[in-house]
């Protein structure tokens, strides 16, 4: 497994809440969009400092990809 991961909180208001770990980049808003489409709306953001790292490319495949 990759460690990557989407815990999906649901609050006793209705309020729902995605953690997505284990992502790097824009990444984590592909592994959500799911959500956006579901609920119709993008909410509120709070980005986590991997959000600003990039993956490394080697050889046209991203760092630790297994194909």
């Amino acid at each position: 497994m990759d460690g990557k991961k989407v815990v999906i909180i649901l609050g006793k208001d209705g309020s729902v809440k995605a953690d997505a770990s284990g992502f790097k980049g824009g990444s984590c808003e592909k592994a959500t969009e799911f959500l956006d489409k579901m609920f119709g709306s993008k909410g509120k953001r709070e980005f986590k400092p991997s959000y600003y790292e990039e993956d490394v490319i080697v050889d046209g495949l991203p760092s630790g990809y297994c194909g």
